[in-house]
């Protein structure tokens, strides 16, 4: 496999471990005096705290950058919509803070902090690709994918390597984005 993608694909592989890392030190770092949250200021106080942290530690920004109450509170909110309680998601969350139920408000945070972590991670991927493919001319993309192809099929659907993998080809921007999720999938050592 050529330097360039192999660099590509160890830079991807990278990402989830490194995310996780940030993710897990601001989660750990991050203090709540209560298991339980009655007020909803408190509430959204807190949320917008720990976006800015998650997003601080993901970032690399130190020290942690300071909340900005209605940016902050709306990007988390928006991210339990996307990821945790569809449209009632500012109401379920406070549910969960206010009635401690599902793990009260340290739960709430951890998924919270996965769900960032999550979509974080495939942020990062696809900036990395996107770096990569403008760099590459056609011809090399299509070497690329051979060798990609050759050295990962039997990770993939087998559906998707039907004929000549025309799946694979014509979507090979989103398969190499989607490798890091690959390389962590179960199915991966059955194949």
């Amino acid at each position: 496999m050529n330097a360039t993608l192999s660099g590509l694909l160890r830079s991807l592989e990278a990402i989830p471990d490194d995310v996780q890392r940030c993710v897990d030190k601001a989660l750990n770092g991050f203090v709540v005096a209560s298991g339980r949250i009655t007020d909803w200021d408190a509430y959204c106080g807190l949320l917008a705290a720990f976006y800015a942290r998650l997003e601080s530690a993901v970032l690399g920004i130190n020290p942690p950058r300071k909340p900005n109450m209605e940016f902050d509170f709306s990007r988390c909110v928006r991210l339990m919509e996307r990821t945790m309680y569809g449209e009632s998601a500012m109401q379920a969350g406070f549910e969960v803070a206010r009635t401690g139920t599902e793990g009260g408000v340290r739960q709430l945070l951890g998924r919270l902090a996965a769900a960032y972590g999550q979509t974080s991670a495939s942020d990062q991927a696809r900036a990395l690709v996107s770096l990569y493919w403008e760099k590459r001319t056609h011809p090399q993309l299509f070497s690329d994918m051979d060798e990609y192809i050759a050295a990962y099929g039997h990770m993939l659907p087998s559906e998707a390597l039907e004929g000549n993998a025309p799946r694979i080809r014509g979507k090979f921007w989103e398969a190499l984005a989607a490798h890091p999720v690959v390389m962590r999938s179960p199915l991966r050592a059955v194949r």
